[in-house]
């Protein structure tokens, strides 16, 4: 909980003085996402430049947070460790993307209207049932860390997961909690 705390921190510092971008949508048009985005990493992505992995492209905003790498250890640990030698796609990971605070607007407060999510998408085409190879991004993995300090259901904002077939029925929902 006291590393959550400390990156929540860290992000909502990033919110307060302006630092994060609007999302950006490589299809789908702007309607499809509502958030602001701050490619994050224990140094700077972008002054880290491509040895590290992929750079924020021009218009995304990035910064350094020391606060991640514990959090960033037990992720690579986790898909060493426990997936890659359970899952043959984990295996094929070799590197992973910066990490990223995104802030959605609210559901509570005065402007019911400003809030929106992110409509249901596939972080990953070619992995979908079906999928179109021409479509893959490389995303094998994604993590979720929620920081969500007193997190109430009426403020809304669960990641609803879908079955594939049929595509509409909802599998689950995680709720945007604290950790």
């Amino acid at each position: 909980p006291e590393t959550a705390e400390a990156v929540a921190a860290a992000a909502q510092g990033a919110w307060a003085s302006g630092s994060m971008a609007s999302g950006v949508v490589k299809s789908g048009g702007s309607f499809a996402r509502g958030d602001s985005v701050l490619w994050v990493n224990t140094e700077d992505p972008a002054a880290a430049g491509v040895a590290a992995g992929a750079i924020p492209e021009d218009g995304q905003a990035s910064a350094a947070v020391p606060e991640l790498q514990s959090v960033l250890e037990h992720i690579d640990s986790l898909v060493a460790e426990v997936l890659a030698p359970k899952l043959d796609a984990v295996r094929s990971i070799s590197t992973r993307s910066h990490a990223m605070f995104t802030c959605y607007p609210s559901l509570h407060g005065e402007d019911m209207e400003a809030a929106r999510g992110y409509l249901r998408h596939v972080d990953n085409e070619k992995l979908a049932g079906g999928g179109n190879p021409s479509k893959d991004n490389g995303r094998i993995l994604t993590t979720i860390l929620y920081l969500n300090e007193g997190w109430e259901p009426q403020h809304g904002g669960a990641l609803r997961l879908f079955e594939q077939s049929p595509p509409l029925q909802v599998r689950g929902e995680v709720l945007p909690r604290l950790n």
